[in-house]
């Protein structure tokens, strides 16, 4: 994956705008905020800075060391990344509702759902392409790949099953979903 230098100089307005993305990509099935970071040249600066919510920055705000913890973290892309993905959960979430709760409307909105899926697909896919060419276990991979998201998609939930959902399995969904909001491909809304 190429690295995108000018992801570093990003004007806080770009970052919000590329959280933005993320957080109304989060509300979609099947497509993920992680593919937009990637799409958008800042997922590796994004994996960056949580990576560096570690030992180190707690010293440093245990040291009140302001500037240093802030520069640890690359907090002013953070800052800018977490006010554009809220503002895209919360519109989308309304929005995305109201058009789905339209039987006219419904059909277009799912259909472009799948478009987003297949468009992010086929861009991770020439990501891969770029390393050189596709390997069996790499196909195999995506097979795997496939099997799981098609049996997740059929399981029944737990509402349907039993009724109210135990909180340790919100729990684990929850921790689940987290992680795959920030993983390419990965649906948090899927999961």
């Amino acid at each position: 994956m190429d690295h995108d230098p000018s992801a570093k100089h990003l004007s806080g307005f770009m970052i919000w705008l590329r959280g933005v993305g993320m957080g109304a990509a989060d509300i979609v099935p099947g497509f993920s905020g992680g593919t937009v970071a990637l799409i958008t040249g800042i997922y590796e600066r994004l994996v960056v800075a949580i990576s560096r919510f570690d030992t180190r920055l707690w010293v440093l705000l245990k040291e009140q060391k302001w500037r240093e913890a802030s520069a640890h973290i690359d907090f002013r892309f953070v800052l800018w990344l977490i006010l554009g993905i809220g503002c895209g959960l919360v519109t989308s979430l309304f929005t995305i509702k109201t058009m789905l709760d339209m039987p006219t409307l419904r059909p277009f909105v799912l259909a472009a759902f799948i478009g987003m899926v297949f468009g992010s697909s086929w861009f991770v896919w020439s990501e891969i392409r770029k390393v050189g060419p596709i390997q069996f276990p790499q196909v195999v991979l995506v097979g795997i790949g496939i099997v799981i998201a098609v049996t997740l998609s059929r399981l029944p939930s737990p509402a349907q099953a039993n009724g109210e959902p135990a909180y340790w399995f919100l729990f684990c969904c929850g921790a689940i979903a987290i992680c795959a909001m920030i993983l390419p491909g990965i649906s948090g809304a899927l999961m």
